[in-house]
């Protein structure tokens, strides 16, 4: 069930302010976030199962159940940075995810804004810190999941 559209926007807008306030995934002194550990990669990993397998599939390759039922084919999730010359675009990957950005295939978005559906259920935490931690867990196992280049032998 998706959230209706002014919520959505609202939500969006609410977050996107927050991305550019506190410099999206960089720590408050500017430097880049350390790397995943093991145990932020199987969240991710947990992540994708609830969220993504049933439209991109358990392979993340497009093939989901729900894949054959949709306008567009879900993205393979595992050339994101060999289509990228290389550059896995954490950011505009977090930004489709949230639903800040559309990415080719998703306008009009058949894909869920999965920023409000990550929100926080308890009313005292912040939703936008929240979210974009879920998120960003979500982006570093998407970023394990990539195909070598091509011509390239063995995986990540």
């Amino acid at each position: 069930m998706r959230a209706p559209s002014g919520i959505r926007s609202v939500a969006a807008a609410v977050v996107s302010i927050l991305v550019v306030v506190t410099g999206g995934a960089a720590d408050p002194e500017g430097f880049p976030p350390a790397a995943p550990t093991a145990e932020q990669i199987e969240d991710g990993r947990q992540l994708f199962r609830i969220y993504c397998v049933g439209c991109h599939g358990v392979t993340a390759r497009g093939d989901g159940p729900a894949a054959e039922r949709l306008r567009t084919p879900p993205t393979d999730l595992t050339r994101i940075e060999p289509d990228e010359h290389g550059e896995f675009p954490r950011e505009r990957i977090h930004r489709a995810i949230e639903g800040i950005e559309t990415t080719p295939g998703h306008a009009p978005s058949e894909m869920p804004v999965w920023g409000f559906a990550l929100a926080p259920l308890d009313r005292d935490a912040d939703p936008g810190d929240e979210v974009r931690s879920r998120i960003a867990t979500l982006v570093d196992y998407l970023e394990t999941l990539q195909a070598p280049p091509d011509g390239a032998d063995g995986a990540r």
